[in-house]
């Protein structure tokens, strides 16, 4: 999220935590510049999103990143 509002004073985030049945769903959204195609999950060399991927598969959960008007991660687990 720290590089999504470049050159830009001003920007949304939005996190929400959801949980329906049995499942949870953390979504951490912005309307930044966006993340580039080529970064994935499998290959992001950043510290806090090697974290992340640590955290979601102690958790025998998955990840997925959206590209829509900005950028949103969305971890999902089951609760």
């Amino acid at each position: 999220m720290k590089h999504a509002f470049v050159d830009r004073r001003d920007g949304i985030l939005i996190i929400k935590a959801i949980r329906p049945e049995k499942r949870v769903f953390l979504i951490f959204e912005d309307n930044g510049c966006g993340i580039p195609e080529s970064v994935t999950i499998e290959n992001s060399s950043g510290f806090g999103s090697q974290l992340v991927g640590m955290l979601v598969k102690q958790l025998h959960g998955s990840m997925r990143i959206e590209r829509q008007e900005g950028t949103k991660f969305v971890i999902e687990f089951e609760a």
